[in-house]
């Protein structure tokens, strides 16, 4: 439309122009359709890039903000907060992450000593990584309270409450920069006490052999590392921190090999020996020698108890899972 009108003008007015300016005239319209069309385009594409801050605008509007009335400061060690023993106590647990949609744990109770070892098991959506989340405070919870030490979690500041707690998860995460960038970002260890971790977690004679050893180049997201060693990075951040008197195992080997699964669960027998352990189960076979197993099912606490005990009772779910076509309690 733009092209015929701008024809017509010039025929009406053929008069009033030369030839050459009736060319010219015809030439800046077609030049000016192209523009017009690279105009809509980057338009589009901004509106496109745009929605990523409306769902940043949106979580911040409809996020719940933490809370800030904390009543009780956490005890500390070293001059970080930490806790003393590691005993870990449920008490009628509810948690939802949508209220709309029902409870994922539902009147939870369970306690776990301190220096225990405490294999977790269940089907998918049973609440394993819900009770995880309930722990760290990444959910709230809707009823009920959970202390360790005696201490309400929900009455203490999170990052205090975070900084007590270590955590290897299922998936490892790694940053761009340098193997001592990735263990300990914030420099406040000495290369003897990288290295004594490393050699710890297994990961050692992989770094020594590295050109430039702790100072080797990670690629962003750890591209350059296997998964098996990208996972051995974050035990070897936990091990520098091994005054945290709770360690949380996300099914944190469920995707590694054989070999390197042994060799995580070496370490954390090894260093961890005095901690209390809690460990999402992906194979049963991780965590039978543990001291009790907690099953879950429907964010409900199906059995609790001593491993044998468990395999005591011919129709329990432990006894089930453990005599099953493949030991996995996500099967």
């Amino acid at each position: 439309m733009f092209l015929f009108y701008a024809a017509i003008l010039c025929i009406v007015l053929r008069t009033e122009f030369k030839t050459a300016q009736i060319g010219q005239i015809m030439a800046a319209a077609n030049q000016l359709l192209v523009f017009l069309a690279m105009m809509v385009n980057s338009i589009n594409d901004t509106q496109y890039q745009f929605f990523a801050v409306s769902r940043v605008l949106h979580y911040i509007i409809t996020t719940p903000r933490e809370r800030r009335d904390f009543s009780v400061e956490m005890p500390r060690r070293n001059g970080r907060p930490n806790f003393e023993d590691g005993k870990i106590d449920l008490k009628d647990v509810d948690m939802a992450y949508d209220p709309m949609k029902g409870l994922v744990l539902k009147k939870l109770s369970v306690n776990f000593a301190g220096q225990e070892k405490i294999g977790i098991v269940g089907r998918t959506g049973s609440g394993k990584s819900s009770l995880v989340n309930a722990l760290f405070r990444l959910t709230e919870i809707c009823n009920g309270s959970i202390d360790i030490d005696g201490i309400n979690v929900q009455n203490v500041q999170i990052a205090h409450l975070r900084q007590a707690l270590s955590i290897i998860p299922q998936e490892p995460v790694v940053f761009r920069g340098t193997i001592r960038s990735n263990l300990d970002p914030f420099s406040e260890h000495s290369d003897a006490e990288l290295e004594e971790a490393l050699k710890a977690s297994h990961m050692w004679g992989y770094v020594q052999a590295l050109p430039l050893g702790l100072d080797s180049e990670v690629a962003e997201g750890g591209g350059n590392l296997s998964l098996g060693q990208k996972q051995l990075i974050c035990l070897t951040r936990v091990v520098l921190r091994k005054e945290r008197r709770i360690l949380v195992l996300d099914e944190a080997t469920s995707a590694l090999d054989p070999v390197t699964d042994q060799l995580m669960q070496d370490s954390v027998r090894a260093v961890f020996n005095q901690h209390t352990i809690l460990t999402i189960a992906h194979r049963l076979d991780t965590i039978i020698d543990y001291d009790k197993v907690l099953v879950l099912g429907h964010g409900e606490k199906l059995e609790f108890g001593r491993v044998d005990e468990l395999l005591k009772i011919e129709n329990g779910h432990f006894y089930k899972m453990y005599h099953g076509n493949d030991a996995s309690p996500d099967q």
